[in-house]
Formats: C-alpha cells, sequence, structure tokens
C-alpha cells in the first residue's frame, strides 16, 4: 500500500486528523506523529520520523503559518524536494506571510476557502497517480496463455453445464427456494430477533417485515436463518422462499420487480409461472394492479419474499427510489395476502401512516450480549491458531464490548489475529486505539484487507469488480493478464477460512460482505484507458470491468437456447460491466443483439427501459445514437407510452437524415406513424406512412416497402375506405410472397380479413383469417395467431357461427398475448352472450373491462382501448351486471380521441352483433350506439 508522510505543526492538529482519516479511508497508509503507528510514549521521536521517512512513498507538506515556521517540518520536507523519485505535495490551510523559497514554485492544493472540495480533489489526483494498492504490473503473455488453458477446459464444462441448465429451466420445474440467503456458518444467539420474526411470518396481519441496522449487525444472516429453520422444522409452514439483493447484477440476484415476477413464477408450477409472465409482460397495466395479481396467485400458500441491502435503493427520506418497486411495495402493504415480504435495510423505510398496520419493523441496534459475542469470538476460532478460542475472557469480553458485538466486526477481529505475517494477539489488538470506536467494522475492514498478502487481495478485488455470487474460474479468468501466478482456489479457502468471503456450499459460489466489497472496490484505481485485447492493459477497474464482460461473453448461451430472459442472464452481466467500463458503443451492440427478437418479442420492455436510457448521450457512434433512440421508443411504446416514444423516434430521425442513413430515416417515419395512429391521429399517421414508403421504393427496400404499405392500409380501413385498404394489403402481400416474409404474409391477410369484413364479404373473411393463423401458428407467432383469431371470431359471429367464434375468441384469449387480450376478452364475452351463456359472457366481458382500464391507467389516449372498455362495460350493463353509465361515458372518452369512420362502423358492428343475443337489454346497447352515430 501507498505509505504517505504527513509533516505538519502539531498547532495544527485537529484538521490534520480530518486529513488523515479521509486519506486513511480511501485506502492509504498515512504517517502522522501523533496518531496510532506514529511516536509512541517512550520512543524515540527523531529515529521514528527518520524511518517514517524512509519508509514512506511520498509527502505531504500541510502549510499554515506555524509549519512553514518549523525547522522540524522543513527537515521533513526538504527530504523528498532532495529525492527525484519520491514527489511532494502541499495542501495550504492558510497563505503564510512568507513562502518558503523551496516551496514558490510547486503547485499548492487550496484548502483554505473550502475544505471540503479541495480535499476532495487532492484525493481525486492522488487516486489516479499513486493508486492505494499495489498495483500488478500486465503479466508475462507467455504465463498469461498458460493460464488461460488450465482454465478453458474448466470454463467448457461450465458451458455445457449452464446449457444443461437452460434445457431444464425449459421444462419449468417447480422450485421451493429460488436463490440462497448466504448465512455464516457460525451464525448463532439473537433469541428474540429470531422468535420476534418467526411470529412475524405467521402473523396474518404482517404483511412487510423490515429488518433494521447498520452494516455487519447480522440482517440478512438473521432472516435466512429464521427462514432455514421454518422450513427444516415443518415442511409446511413455508412454501416456497425467494432471495433478492439490491447488492447483485442481473446475472444473479438484482433487485427488481421484473425479477420478483419471473423468481417467484419459479415456485409454482408451469401454469401458474406462465400466468405471472402474461401478467408482467402485459404492456397495460401499473406495477400496482399486476402486484396485486400476483399477490393473488400466492394466496394459495405460504410464500416469502426477501428483499436484501434495500438501503441501496432509498433516498435521504427514506422513500423508494425507484417507482415500480415501490409502487410493488405500496400494494404488498395495502393488499390482503398470506405472502411474506422481508426486507433488510441500513436505513429506515418511510411507511405511509395509513399502511403501517401491516408494517413490522425489527430493528437491529445493537450487536450481540457481551457473553454471547464471547462465545461468537471462540466460534470463529475452531483450531485456536487465533489466541480466541482459549482467550482470556477479560480480554474477549473488552473485545466484545469495543465491537459493541457487531457480528461482521468480531468476524473482523478473527481475520486480523490469523495474519501470521504481522502477528497480534488479542491483548494486542485491545491497544489499537484506531480500529475502535465509530465506524468500527469499516476501521477493521481496512486493517484486516491491508493484512492479506497480494494474491488474497487481488481475488477480494476481483469479486468486488464482479460485484456478485462468483465461482473460482470467474475469479482466475479476471486476473489472468496481471495475476496468474496467483492460486484462487487455495486463496479462496484461505479468505474463507479466515471470514474475509463467505462461501455458499449449496451453489458452490463465493462472496463478499457488502463492506468488504466497497472498501476493496473503492481501492482500485479510477483512471480508465483505452479499450485494449491484450494483456498490457493496466490494472483499473475499467479494465477490470472490461475482463469481466469477457468473461461473461465466453460464457453466453448457443442461440438456439434462448428461451426465456434467464438464458440471456450472461449477456445481461455482461452489458453491466461494459457500462462500468465505459465501452458504451460496446454496450449498446450487445443489447442490440439480444433486444428487438427477445427483450421487445418476449415483452420485458421494463427491464430494458433503463439498459437503454442508461445509454442515452454516452455512445460516440451517430449510427448507435439513432438506433438506441428508435429501440427506446419501441419499448415505450410498448409501455403503452406513445408520447416518450415519439420523442425518441424524431431524435432517430434527425440523426439518420444527419447521417444520411435513408433507410433508417424510412423506419423512423413509419414508426412515428405507428405512435400517431396509437393516439389516434390517423390521418397524420398516413402521411408519416406514405414518407416513409416513398423512401423505401426510392432505396429499392422491399421488406420496408411491405411494411409501409400495410400500415397505410390499416390506416384506410379505420378511416373507413376499405377498398383502399384492400389494395394497398394486396401489394403489401405480393411483396412478402416475392421476398419470404412470412410474419409479413399473415400480417396483411388478418388486415385483408378485416377490411372484408367491413365491406359485409363474411366468407371471405373467414378465408383469409383462417390463412392468417395458419401462417402465424407455423412461424410459432403467438401475437399473429392472436390478431388473425380475433379477426376470425367477429367474421364468424357475421356468418352466424357462433359456437365456431367462441372456440376462436377462446383459442385467442389462451394464448394469452399482453396487448390484445383485451380485445379477445371483449370477442369472447360477445359470442357467450349470443351463446346464451350469461356467467362466460359476464367473466369475459369483466376480464376485458379490467385489462382495458389498467392499459388506460397509464396511457389515457389510447383510444382503441377506450373503444373496447365500451364494448366490456356496455356487455355488462345489457346483462344487468352494472348500470350503463360508465359504458356511455368510456365510448364518450373514445369519440372524444379519434372518431374515424371505419373504427366507428367496426363498433356499431360489434355493438348490433351483441343486440342480438338473447336476454339482453336492448335499449342499453341502443344508447351506447346513439353515442357512435358518427
Amino acid at each position: 500500500m501507498v505509505k504517505i508522510f504527513v509533516s505538519h505543526s502539531s498547532k495544527d492538529d485537529k484538521i490534520i486528523d480530518m486529513i488523515h482519516d479521509q486519506l486513511e479511508y480511501e485506502g492509504y497508509d498515512m504517517w502522522v506523529d501523533h496518531r496510532d503507528g506514529g511516536i509512541d510514549p517512550g520512543d524515540n521521536w527523531q529515529h521514528a520520523i527518520q524511518q517514517a521517512l524512509k519508509d514512506a512513498n511520498l509527502g505531504v507538506f500541510v502549510i499554515s503559518s506555524h509549519s512553514v515556521a518549523s525547522k522540524v517540518c522543513m527537515d521533513e520536507w526538504s527530504v523528498f524536494l532532495d529525492d527525484d523519485n519520491r514527489p511532494l505535495y502541499t495542501l495550504l490551510l492558510e497563505k503564510p506571510q512568507e513562502m518558503p523559497f523551496r516551496l514558490r514554485n510547486i503547485q499548492h492544493v487550496d484548502l483554505s476557502e473550502n475544505f471540503s472540495s479541495g480535499i476532495a480533489r487532492f484525493i481525486e489526483f492522488l487516486k489516479r497517480k499513486h493508486p492505494p494498492i499495489d498495483v500488478p504490473a500486465p503479466a508475462d503473455p507467455a504465463a498469461v496463455a498458460d493460464k488461460m488453458a488450465h482454465i478453458e477446459p474448466v470454463m467448457e464444462a461450465q458451458r455445457q453445464q449452464a446449457a444443461r441448465d437452460a434445457e431444464q429451466r425449459a421444462a419449468r420445474p417447480r422450485q421451493r427456494r429460488v436463490n440462497y440467503l448466504p448465512i455464516p456458518p457460525h451464525y448463532r444467539d439473537r433469541d428474540k430477533a429470531r422468535a420476534d420474526l418467526a411470529a412475524y411470518l405467521i402473523d396474518p396481519a404482517a404483511r412487510v417485515i423490515a429488518v433494521i441496522g447498520r452494516g455487519g449487525m447480522g440482517k440478512t444472516a438473521l432472516a435466512g436463518t429464521v427462514l432455514d429453520d421454518l422450513v427444516a422444522r415443518d415442511a409446511t409452514a413455508v412454501d416456497g422462499v425467494v432471495y433478492l439483493t439490491a447488492r447483485a447484477g442481473a446475472a444473479q440476484t438484482g433487485l427488481t420487480v421484473d425479477r420478483i415476477f419471473r423468481d417467484v413464477g419459479r415456485l409454482l408450477d408451469q401454469a401458474g409461472a406462465d400466468a405471472l409472465d402474461a401478467i408482467w409482460r402485459e404492456p397495460g397495466g401499473t406495477v400496482g394492479e399486476k402486484t396485486g395479481r400476483l399477490l393473488n396467485r400466492l394466496d394459495e400458500g405460504q410464500y416469502v419474499i426477501v428483499l436484501d441491502n434495500l438501503e441501496d435503493l432509498l433516498d435521504a427520506n427514506g422513500a423508494i427510489t425507484d417507482p415500480d418497486l415501490r409502487d410493488f411495495l405500496e400494494v404488498c402493504l395495502a393488499a390482503p395476502s398470506h405472502a411474506r415480504i422481508v426486507i433488510t435495510t441500513r436505513e429506515k423505510l418511510a411507511v405511509p401512516p395509513d399502511r403501517r398496520g401491516a408494517y413490522r419493523p425489527l430493528p437491529l441496534d445493537e450487536g450481540l450480549p457481551g457473553e454471547d459475542a464471547v462465545a461468537m469470538l471462540r466460534d470463529l476460532d475452531p483450531g485456536g491458531a487465533c489466541g480466541l478460542r482459549d482467550g482470556d475472557p477479560d480480554v474477549l469480553r473488552a473485545l466484545a464490548e469495543k465491537t459493541q458485538g457487531v457480528p461482521r466486526a468480531l468476524e473482523l477481529i478473527a481475520a486480523i489475529l490469523a495474519d501470521e505475517e504481522q502477528p497480534l494477539t488479542p491483548a494486542d489488538l485491545l491497544t489499537r486505539d484506531d480500529l475502535f470506536g465509530e465506524h468500527v467494522t469499516e476501521k477493521l475492514a481496512r486493517e484486516a484487507y491491508r493484512r492479506l498478502d497480494e494474491g488474497s487481495r487481488r481475488v477480494l478485488e476481483a469479486l468486488a469488480v464482479l460485484n456478485t455470487p462468483a465461482n473460482p474460474v470467474a475469479v482466475e479468468y479476471l486476473l489472468a493478464p496481471w495475476a496468474p501466478e496467483v492460486d484462487v482456489p487455495a486463496a479462496l479457502g484461505a479468505l474463507v477460512r479466515h471470514h474475509h468471503v463467505t462461501l455458499d456450499k449449496r451453489s458452490g459460489l463465493y462472496s463478499l460482505h457488502p463492506i468488504d466489497r466497497d472498501y476493496a472496490y473503492r481501492l482500485l484505481p479510477e483512471e480508465a484507458s483505452a479499450p485494449q485485447d491484450t494483456p498490457a492493459a493496466p490494472y483499473t477497474r475499467a479494465n477490470l470491468a472490461r475482463r469481466a464482460a469477457d468473461y461473461y461473453a465466453e460464457n453466453r448461451l448457443p442461440r438456439e437456447l434462448w428461451r426465456t430472459i434467464d438464458d440471456l442472464a450472461p449477456q445481461l452481466a455482461e452489458f453491466e460491466q461494459r457500462l462500468a467500463a465505459g465501452d458504451f458503443d460496446t454496450a449498446c451492440r450487445l443489447l442490440n443483439d439480444i433486444d428487438f427478437d427477445y427483450l421487445l418479442l418476449w415483452g420485458h420492455s421494463r427491464r430494458a427501459v433503463p439498459l437503454r436510457e442508461a445509454l442515452l448521450g454516452k455512445l460516440s457512434s451517430q449510427w448507435l445514437q439513432g438506433n438506441n433512440h428508435t429501440q427506446l421508443g419501441l419499448h415505450y411504446e410498448g409501455l403503452s407510452r406513445p408520447r416518450d416514444a415519439i420523442a425518441q423516434y424524431e431524435a432517430a430521425l434527425a440523426i439518420d437524415r444527419a447521417i444520411g442513413d435513408r433507410q433508417g430515416e424510412g423506419a423512423d417515419l413509419g414508426n412515428l406513424g405507428n405512435a400517431y395512429s396509437d393516439l389516434g391521429e390517423t390521418r397524420r399517421a398516413i402521411d408519416f406512412y406514405q414518407q416513409a414508403l416513398d423512401i423505401a421504393r426510392a432505396i429499392g427496400d422491399r421488406r420496408g416497402e411491405g411494411i409501409h404499405l400495410g400500415n397505410l392500409g390499416i390506416a384506410y380501413r379505420i378511416l373507413g375506405r376499405p377498398r383502399d385498404a384492400i389494395a394497398q394489403y394486396e401489394d403489401a402481400l405480393a411483396i412478402a410472397r416475392a421476398i419470404g416474409d412470412r410474419r409479413g404474409e399473415g400480417h396483411r391477410l388478418f388486415g385483408m380479413a378485416n377490411a372484408y369484413l367491413a365491406l359485409e364479404e363474411t366468407a371471405e373473411a373467414i378465408r383469409l383469417a383462417r390463412q392468417a393463423v395458419a401462417i402465424h401458428q407455423e412461424i410459432n407467432y403467438p401475437r399473429g395467431q392472436c390478431w388473425g383469431l380475433i379477426a376470425l371470431g367477429w367474421a364468424l359471429i357475421a356468418a352466424g357461427s357462433m359456437p365456431d367464434a367462441q372456440d376462436a375468441f377462446r383459442e385467442a384469449t389462451a394464448l394469452d398475448v399482453p396487448e390484445d387480450n383485451l380485445h379477445a376478452s371483449a370477442g369472447l364475452g360477445t359470442a357467450c352472450a349470443l351463446l346464451a351463456d350469461r356467467d362466460g359472457a359476464l367473466a369475459a366481458f369483466r376480464e376485458a373491462a379490467e385489462r382495458a382500464s389498467a392499459l388506460l391507467a397509464k396511457t389515457d389516449s389510447l383510444y382503441e382501448a377506450w373503444y373496447t372498455l365500451g364494448l366490456a362495460r356496455t356487455g355488462l350493463a345489457a346483462l344487468g351486471a352494472e348500470s350503463a353509465g360508465e359504458a356511455l361515458a368510456a365510448y364518450r372518452r373514445a369519440v372524444e380521441i379519434a372518431s374515424p369512420a371505419g373504427a366507428l362502423a367496426e363498433q356499431r358492428r360489434q355493438l348490433d352483433a351483441l343486440a342480438g343475443a338473447p336476454n339482453v337489454d336492448a335499449e342499453v346497447i341502443a344508447t351506447a350506439r346513439a353515442v357512435l352515430a358518427g
């Protein structure tokens, strides 16, 4: 570590202590005469200063009127000025009347006006110029090659196991525990806290339980121990446990509502998991509404969701910064449920007064009681080598008192005493006042780290960069370019034995306590270098992150195994590391590979949006900037945020025009048309589609030409011009068939089916809709199947084939396509009503109304959702289940937003069909139809 000699006047000791503490916190080994390790009573002070000057790597002279007048200080700082290999840095506390001649040409760091900003600038400079750790040089390429040759067979076996795991995930086996809580093997006592937590878990009024305490108090261990005890003691007490932490990345157990839904699904059978997945992927509906439906699914058992390290997501007032997670917890507090949410946090959670009845705070304000702390110290030294197992009870009690009984601090005591190179006894440790007092756990963590050998430090730093439980080969891969000689498995074993690292024997993964992770990561040099593919890159945070990203890239699954977002975990982890490295263009290209055909197609827009947003303003390539805007717009549109999507499409359009990307320009115009169409601005959409079509034809983009023609067909049908629509569809269909675009072919067929239905050419509509369904089934495109089945269902109703129509709509709802469930359910309700199935009709209409309302709660201007809500509410009112007021209000709002002739005609046709059902109130339907008179 870098050793700094601080020359100063004793009259400035108070501010010198502040400088010492801040630099020591950043990992520097400070020599200050009056601090621990400086001049002790009985020392020869001249010899002590001479030795410290000899050992120091650099000097710091703190300038004040007192220090410039001191001959001792001048002798000290002159040593560094006379040594070309050891620099002297000067900190200006106050400008003296006369600056020493030899210091006049040195640039000082001015602390006189603003101490905090001045010392922060100095620390930033120091960390860049003199990293606080001994930075390894790039290793010999031959040694790196040998190390990689050793690692590769292990990585290949790891890849094969990952492929088998992916196949197993595809079978959706039900699990009882998803992700394991890290529990130290020597965890003990906390009897009252354990009893309180166990009682809260079975208290029907308690729904959110927060274990609150400062770092190192054993909050996670408490939760894990209690849950393990419950599972072991009574297999029926807990049906499933999910563990998630705000400290981990996407590769493991990152804390997002998206992840909560996904991992809770792994506790259920396949049908339950599929249902939760569909609920989450729905583009409409608030997170709160979806959370309510998740809790309903969990009411069939007793489930626990653990949200660890929540302090990372809290603001200064204890409010959750992630809006989705905030909504999730608010619903958990408000809705009666068998599910229990267990939170661990260093900071108090802000809970609204009207929700506190379901909230149970469990403070861990104090460490272990004295005798329990002493017993834990003895447990931490099973072989007796640290002097704790058989130590003097009075010394152990004193150590317990000085550490305040904090479990992590006790572990670090054992870690420090395990150091054989700089041995201490427990009694020796008691004399180190600098290690105790305020922030005792952080101080002990620094001391424990300082005592590690170089190889062990490298292993800790690698785990800190990975920031997620990792196996030995990941650490070996990360360190290979700089420390191939380190025996990683042996180092990990020693680190576990000496309580620096935790091993989860169930998964075989190693992890750091958050306090240790923060410290080790903070010591790494921050200076970024240009991306390098060779082992010559310097040992910095950025290059370590690049190396971690490369590791995840090596562990990607084959594309044919990409079935769920879990199969993309290596890419998501790689993305995080690329961001940490500042390789934003590479991160964007990586995201492009998994976004459009996977994250977007699978309905993971909520997960993709923050990834895309993280790249805004950071990409060097204009093409990538435009591409990122486009993809972000598509995700916003998928989340029913068309106005946000428009802003992104406009940004992409400006870039594509600037760089002359005509194909991109056409796609941007088409996307703008789609967004405005969603808002009911059909004529404006047509203008964008026509511009896009002109570009596609000019550059010979046949696929784009077909897409834009198809979009024009939709727009003309909405405007009530079905024959013009058919003409566009026919041209688009011909292109799709010519270029082999099967998805495009299916799209055009179902569009034509709707147009022919508008012309009341029912037989042709049925024929085309069946063709569309068959094609989309063949290419395994569920959304296209759903569209075709909805068109088929309405055509069959028009043809009087009610049982067949009911089957078509049921098949559409069974596909559970989030974006179209509301339309399929409304059609099913109509078919059931026509078949005198009142219960079935009511259930389907309610489902359609619920889904439409959820969509509109987020984006009020989606006119198609308002029309569908109007049909569903009219059905409920006509069947006597509610009044007609809400139905009429929905239709009026729809007409207010957009009332093109084709849309109005389609809505009237659907109401006319419903009017033919037995036992419906015709007056209700007639009143609703009058609103659509157009």
